[in-house]
């Protein structure tokens, strides 16, 4: 049953290859609740392969995070775009992105 009641949608990667939560911090497909919406899905492939970059690299005290989180800031840009999910007036008006948290855990040497 997708979720008539999305308000806000946060793109932020996490383990687990999660990238897009709830207003309520729960972990949401967006495909599934934008099922009209092609351009969801082919920007979910490349929200999978952002959060990948970040599942494969979390330890390494070098990686970029700038370039990552403009990545993460564009991907959120295109789901919020008019052709992505702002269309849909019956649910969401918020689509923001937040810094992954593990980049405040990477302990330099």
């Amino acid at each position: 049953m997708t979720k008539d009641h999305l308000t806000k949608i946060k793109i932020m990667a996490d383990y687990g290859d999660a990238y897009a939560w709830d207003q309520e911090g729960v972990c949401i497909g967006l495909p599934y609740n934008f099922p009209e919406r092609e351009i969801i899905a082919q920007i979910e492939k490349e929200l999978e392969e952002w959060a990948g970059w970040f599942m494969l690299n979390d330890k390494d005290l070098n990686f970029p995070w700038n370039a990552f989180h403009e990545k993460g800031l564009a991907l959120a840009k295109r789901v919020s775009c008019k052709e992505g999910i702002k269309s849909d007036s019956r649910r969401t008006d918020s689509v923001f992105f937040k810094k992954t948290k593990r980049e405040h855990h990477v302990e330099k040497t």
